[in-house]
């Protein structure tokens, strides 16, 4: 029963972040999405093997071609855009959350474990756009990290804010 459970969690999970992670606001290069969100509401409410898969089947859905990806992209070509180590850092920002968030941590200890997956997303991302497009890091800074910061802080208040009382709500449905 267990595995069914787990079985339809990854489902609905995987649903959930391909649902809404295609949802952006072009702004230059890299589009602010909704995928981080999703990520780090996902990694607070689920466990760690539900949230880690669920993040790479994902990524496998919009590597083969499914319009998962910001702007209702996909294909593998994606991974190898620009933009690519972002979604490739998504399994490694999942994981941070997993492991440093927890219900019975104080809120900065929280706010802590989401800004440093951020920081850790925003090192990933940024060096691979360096790479990727032979620019310095401190233009990709300029252009992945910067734009991003006050939306980003503000999404890590959502997600403090709401995650709890969500996790209080389906913990009966899912139990």
């Amino acid at each position: 029963m267990k595995k069914i459970k787990n079985i339809t969690l990854i489902s609905l999970v995987t649903a959930t972040i391909c649902i809404l992670a295609p949802i952006s606001i072009p702004i230059g290069p890299v589009p602010i999405t909704m995928a981080t969100l999703v990520i780090m509401f996902v990694a607070t409410l689920f466990e760690e093997k539900i949230l880690v898969t669920s993040v790479f089947l994902y990524i496998f859905l919009g590597m083969i071609g499914l319009p998962v990806f910001s702007n209702m992209q996909g294909g593998f070509f994606v991974i190898l855009s620009p933009t690519g180590g972002f979604i490739i850092g998504y399994t490694v920002f999942s994981v941070i959350i997993a492991k440093l968030y927890s219900r019975n941590n104080k809120l900065y200890k929280n706010f802590l474990a989401l800004f440093i997956a951020n920081i850790v997303l925003y090192i990933i991302g940024t060096v691979y756009y360096s790479i990727i497009t032979s620019n310095s890091i401190y233009y990709a800074f300029v252009v992945c990290v910067l734009p991003f910061i006050l939306v980003d802080m503000l999404k890590i208040i959502i997600v403090l804010a709401i995650s709890d009382k969500i996790y209080y709500l389906i913990a009966g449905i899912i139990s």
